[in-house]
């Protein structure tokens, strides 16, 4: 889990109160993991309709943007891309991108990347699960988070893999985090190839909560509020069964 805190948050909101949000310019990746919770791959070709990123992003609210997350898909396959959708961005929010690292088995890459991270001021988040680590020159990795200890991260191994994607259909060991109150730690949304926006503040399966081509983002922020006090019924098709399990764990307590 990447955490991050933006430092100027404005005094009218509550840390619970912000958004992280994301962006996935393409699904793409030049690894196909087995677990991957996107089904990304080499043979996947989608892309984000920049036209219709420009025009949503009018529509933020940036004092309620605790932070901006590039990720995909592998972002590094698209540096160009993200610039734009970064250039779009409020300069004040912090930013982070989640990447495989594969990038630093070639130096030409690696420059390519970290002159990206740097123009955009983006803190790097690699991962760490074993499938990428093969594909990752540690040395070089180690070597840049040593010089660079606030912007390059070396995720841990993820101890929990979420069921979706190549693992769907596994079981859902869901713990209704959707349902803690909002005062905890900003929502986590992300905006997908497709238009489609996910709700990230759950440890199932990331319901879809709307589209860019009906929902502005006042409109994602009213439906978040809604579900958080009523449940998630409307568009998790797992809310009812883990309801019940809690309210029989509850009665056999």
């Amino acid at each position: 889990m990447v955490k991050i805190l933006r430092q100027d948050r404005p005094p009218e909101y509550q840390a619970g109160q912000m958004f992280d949000l994301s962006f996935m310019y393409s699904k793409q990746c030049d690894l196909s993991c087995s677990f991957c919770m996107y089904s990304s791959g080499p043979q996947v070709y989608d892309c984000m309709d920049l036209q219709k990123h420009r025009s949503w992003m009018k529509t933020v609210r940036w004092p309620m943007i605790n932070g901006i997350g590039i990720y995909g898909g592998e972002p590094s396959l698209f540096l160009k891309e993200n610039s734009i959708i970064l250039d779009r961005t409020n300069t004040r929010v912090p930013r982070f991108c989640i990447t495989n690292g594969s990038w630093s088995k070639d130096v030409v890459s690696t420059a390519a990347f970290m002159l990206w991270a740097f123009k955009y001021t983006v803190q790097v988040f690699v991962s760490g699960t074993d499938q990428h680590r093969a594909f990752q020159d540690s040395a070089m990795l180690e070597y840049l988070s040593n010089i660079y200890p606030t912007m390059v991260r070396l995720k841990a191994p993820d101890t929990q893999i979420l069921p979706m994607g190549r693992l769907a259909g596994q079981q859902v060991r869901c713990t209704l985090k959707c349902m803690r109150p909002r005062y905890i730690a900003p929502t986590r949304i992300a905006v997908q190839p497709d238009g489609t926006i996910i709700y990230q503040s759950c440890d199932g399966v990331y319901p879809v909560i709307g589209s860019w081509d009906t929902d502005t983002f006042d409109d994602i922020v009213k439906k978040v509020d809604e579900y958080t006090q009523q449940g998630f019924r409307a568009v998790c098709p797992y809310y009812e069964e883990q309801c019940q399990a809690k309210s029989l764990s509850q009665v056999i307590k």
